[in-house]
């Protein structure tokens, strides 16, 4: 069921059964040529390949979006919950308590929680359900437990996105700048390079950690950027679902707030000054060279 965009722009939520699925009363092929499918010839596929994916033992539930500050974490997260959508798959806010009360997205700040919390999130999602969390979180080994063994049994898919921390730095100054220009405290710290290193230090540990899990699906900044379509592959990979990638693609780029600042992949090579660069690479060589940002 690729290619298929809505006729009418924002399909219309309607119930169907014990969930709420985004149908249109037609959906229309990407290519102009091709004939409109009836919403119930649309419906039935959709339920067709979520039955499928189920039945293969990949009972997904909770997809956790993890990714550095600056790096793309928002945009990767809208585009999973776009490609969740277009699979028939809504992103319903969930309760308060199982994830961050007042927050208008499904935001968990993990280390908040107790492990049975944790536990309660992923049980609180039926099995036709796959619901995508955003967090900027490690976690402690008890909350190692909960999430290793929900990967290992299918339950949770982690998802992570890092970046060239050259052109992190950069970013969270934009935002220091942004953030002192409008009265916010978050991000107002970061006036200097220097300043942004030790937080993105503590955030690369956080990212080890989550690498360590099993199934997890990585994903770099400058993908995101430069190939979001085959970033839509992947995801429909990880998950066990056939998206629709103009839909995805739409929402994470066109509907969606994303926090995206200039969107420049190596901004580093005309913003930064060569010494910079090269303190940047000295302080995080182990991680450039293991992800591909140097040799």
């Amino acid at each position: 069921m690729k290619g298929f965009t809505d006729k009418w722009g924002d399909p219309r939520r309607i119930s169907h059964g014990n969930r709420g699925h985004l149908w249109d009363k037609e959906r229309r092929h990407a290519h102009d040529d091709c004939p409109i499918i009836s919403s119930t010839t649309f419906t039935l596929c959709c339920e067709l390949q979520i039955t499928s994916h189920k039945s293969c033992g990949g009972a997904v539930v909770i997809v956790f979006s993890y990714g550095i500050t600056k790096t793309g974490s928002t945009l990767a997260f809208e585009l999973i919950k776009g490609c969740l959508e277009s699979v028939g798959q809504p992103q319903r806010r969930l309760d308060d308590g199982l994830v961050e009360p007042g927050h208008p997205i499904n935001f968990l700040a993990i280390r908040r929680h107790t492990p049975e919390e944790l536990q309660a999130l992923v049980d609180a999602v039926p099995a036709d359900e796959i619901i995508a969390v955003k967090t900027h979180d490690s976690f402690a080994p008890p909350h190692r437990d909960v999430i290793e063994r929900g990967c290992r049994d299918g339950l949770i898919v982690p998802q992570v996105v890092h970046r060239d921390p050259r052109d992190t730095c950069l970013s969270m100054l934009d935002a220091g700048t942004e953030a002192r220009k409008n009265g916010r405290q978050a991000f107002s710290e970061f006036l200097t390079i220097e300043d942004t290193k030790d937080a993105i230090e503590r955030q690369l540990r956080n990212l080890d950690i989550w690498l360590q899990m099993p199934n997890v699906l990585e994903l770099q900044y400058d993908e995101l950027v430069d190939n979001p379509f085959g970033v839509i592959g992947k995801i429909g990979t990880a998950l066990g679902i056939t998206p629709d990638p103009a839909f995805a693609h739409n929402h994470a780029f066109n509907k969606a707030f994303t926090q995206k600042n200039k969107a420049k992949l190596h901004r580093y090579l005309e913003d930064m000054s060569p010494d910079d660069q090269a303190s940047v690479v000295d302080r995080f060589r182990p991680y450039m060279e293991r992800h591909g940002y140097v040799s």
